[in-house]
């Protein structure tokens, strides 16, 4: 009786062991998941501060180069900010510890102050004070800013991580330990209820007492069986009763292969041939897991130890068997739960990676490609090293960033309509699409040569709801994508999709601020940059460089007689002259007016003056209607041309303009129609 409770108390420590130990494993789990939502929407909030102030900066900067403020891009400007304001209080919210929050979010408050000066300034017409402001106080608030939200951004991330790291390794470190407890729990309990059995078992034997045998074994927790030397059942005990679902009357004297399972019945036979033919003992007094079958055809994990005795009657062979079903369970549970953190640690980890790509440039095609290199490389999914983004234009899709495709691919995919193969579907419904076989997918509607079989995951890129592009990816035939994928993958098109819109606006700012709007031409701004590495080039090669200064003749005349709409006109065909005779080398910039300045490196004075020769000519043999007039207009016009002189120092270039500038006067004060080189009259 003292053993009994002694087994009992055992069992009850093992069980609350466990017990605790799931409990713990739990508790860390959850708290690990709660980690990883938290560090989700701090990422995300950091990505989107980010995001927004680069698109601030970007409208900044298209304000500075229109010299005013429209109000729709007040309105955008306004929605901005609030979002970042939003952003910037939800981050305090998540980390209140972080003072580099706070100290974000009084840097945009000046940031927005010193806009709305900048703003005021620009609305007046006040343009030096505002590129004052600009550069003296907004640029450094913006680096800032920027700096602080990727910053914060890396420092969330590494919390996650360390949390994630800091959770995986407890977890394993807490199934490790309750394994090995519950492994030396169980052996110290298998062992002793062995050993009592087998005490119980002799005493049997030697008192040939076969109903105190009985007693013993029907009060035990564990089935016992015994067999003897032909493999049939002589003792069936009430746990075995219940373990198998077999009655004693149905058991005894059958076979004992009823209770296992196919597969494992002919390996006993033989087992027990060698037993007895040869004394090799395969399991004997061994503890091992095998398979039950119960009698409803179920199967279930055991544990068990046999024992051999002898008795008047033969030799007997006896087993304690322990059904380690929970313990499985549990087991399962463990490695399942320890798959779905290496999923989500994977997953947030491909997050980061992507954000960190999508922030580290404004270019759009190296951004394209660096994150579809990301994404391919992520690990997330089963993708073959096949993929790419296509960019929405006018309800269709053009194919510029890709990896790994053939030229039969390529000449199919670079234009695609809405509703057109997978990808125009994915633009037209604005849904992440997946399918495990294309050949098997009626919507896979484009075929080419050479296609290997493959299945998709197309993601289309959003920004404030329009898709802006879409991702396809090429995975495994037959990958699965759970709906988690699924978010990851949408979270991944919705930060891509405000990246392509925020480069976007930043090329046409960029455009805008460096190129006359009426001819195309680069404007000053863009000539005095090009000027300064030109003539620096030319200083240090000893190398020579002219410049031409063109201007129009009677162009107010011109005007006056035929309308400014004429003017324009003219000016846009002149361009068009000048450029179709210069060579890729040389710039051509609309200087002011009817005014073009032509930069001509690696050419001196006297072929400087062959090439103004040539334009003079092509554009007064070129006639021009406008306007209605049958008669074409013959144009002329007057060119002064400028020289490098070794003597200039670096910072001489204005002068050279100065040079042209005085040539191209005297040019008009001889008579018109002509070229003048700065100099040669003196």
């Amino acid at each position: 009786m003292k053993q009994k409770n002694k087994n009992q108390i055992l069992a009850i420590f093992i069980m609350a062991g466990i017990l605790l130990a799931i409990t713990a494993m739990l508790v860390v789990f959850f708290s690990l998941q709660l980690s990883a939502e938290e560090a989700d929407s701090g990422e995300h909030l950091s990505h989107v501060i980010a995001e927004n102030c680069q698109s601030l900066n970007a409208l900044e900067w298209q304000a500075t180069a229109l010299r005013q403020i429209e109000p729709a891009t007040m309105e955008i400007i306004e929605e901005q900010r609030t979002v970042i304001d939003e952003s910037l209080a939800d981050l305090i919210q998540l980390y209140p510890d972080e003072t580099k929050l706070s100290t974000m979010q009084l840097d945009f408050e000046k940031y927005k102050e010193a806009t709305d000066e900048e703003f005021e300034l620009i609305d007046a017409g006040r343009m030096p004070e505002a590129m004052v402001i600009d550069e003296e106080t907004v640029d450094p608030l913006f680096d800032r800013l920027v700096d602080m939200a990727a910053e914060t951004s890396i420092a969330i991330h590494e919390k996650a991580e360390s949390s994630s790291r800091t959770s995986y390794y407890l977890i394993s470190l807490t199934g490790l330990l309750t394994a090995i407890v519950t492994g030396l729990l169980l052996l110290l309990y298998t062992h002793t209820q062995q050993r009592n059995r087998q005490i119980g078992i002799e005493k049997a034997v030697l008192a040939s007492s076969e109903e105190h045998f009985r007693s013993m074994a029907q009060s035990a927790n564990e089935a016992i069986i015994t067999i003897n030397e032909q493999g049939r059942v002589t003792y069936w005990n009430s746990s075995a009763i219940n373990m198998f679902g077999y009655k004693e009357d149905e058991a005894l004297d059958q076979a004992v292969l009823f209770i296992m399972p196919e597969r494992f019945r002919e390996s006993h036979l033989a087992a027990m041939k060698r037993l007895t033919t040869t004394g090799e003992k395969t399991i004997i007094g061994k503890t091992v897991e095998f398979a039950g079958l119960r009698k409803d055809g179920s199967e279930f994990p055991i544990e068990l130890s046999i024992s051999r005795w002898q008795a008047q009657q033969g030799t007997f062979f006896t087993a304690i068997i322990h059904d380690i079903s929970v313990r499985k369970q549990v087991e399962k549970q463990i490695a399942s739960q320890s798959k779905a953190l290496e999923q989500r640690t994977l997953q947030l980890s491909a997050l980061f990676e992507v954000g960190l790509t999508i922030s580290g440039t404004i270019e759009l095609q190296r951004l394209l490609d660096h994150a579809l290199a990301t994404i391919v490389r992520s690990g997330v999914l089963q993708l073959q090293h096949i993929g790419g983004i296509l960019l929405e234009n006018e309800n269709r899709l053009t194919l510029v960033s890709y990896i790994g495709h053939s030229e039969a691919f390529l000449a199919l995919h670079q234009n695609i309509g809405m509703g057109e193969c997978l990808c125009g579907l994915a633009l037209e419904t604005g849904e992440i699409l997946v399918t495990e076989d294309s050949d098997c997918d009626d919507r896979h509607t484009i075929r080419y040569p050479g296609m290997k079989p493959h299945g998709h995951v197309i993601v289309p890129l959003k920004s404030m709801d329009k898709v802006v592009g879409v991702l396809y990816l090429y995975t495994v035939p037959g990958t699965r994508v759970d709906d988690e994928k699924k978010k990851l993958f949408a979270t991944i098109g919705g930060q891509l999709g405000v990246a392509i819109e925020n480069a976007r606006l930043f090329e046409k700012t960029k455009e805008l601020s460096l190129q006359d709007p009426l001819t195309g031409l680069a404007n000053r701004s863009f000539m005095n940059i090009e000027l300064r590495k030109t003539f620096a080039m030319a200083r240090r090669t000893k190398r020579p460089l002219s410049l031409i200064m063109l201007d129009l003749d009677h162009f107010k005349k011109y005007n006056d007689t035929y309308g400014h709409p004429a003017g324009d006109k003219l000016l846009v065909d002149i361009a068009v002259i000048i450029a179709s005779i210069m060579r890729e080398t040389d710039m051509v910039v609309r200087y002011g007016g009817e005014e073009f300045l032509i930069i001509l490196p690696e050419t001196d004075s006297s072929s400087a003056v062959q090439i103004a020769e040539r334009i003079r000519t092509t554009i007064m043999q070129t006639g021009l209607l406008y306007a209605g007039n049958d008669q074409p207009s013959h144009i002329t016009v007057s060119q002064g041309v400028a020289t490098y002189d070794q003597t200039m120092k670096i910072d001489d270039e204005d002068r050279i303009i100065v040079m042209a500038g005085e040539a191209l006067y005297h040019a008009k004060d001889s008579g018109r129609n002509r070229v003048e080189v700065y100099g040669r009259n003196k």
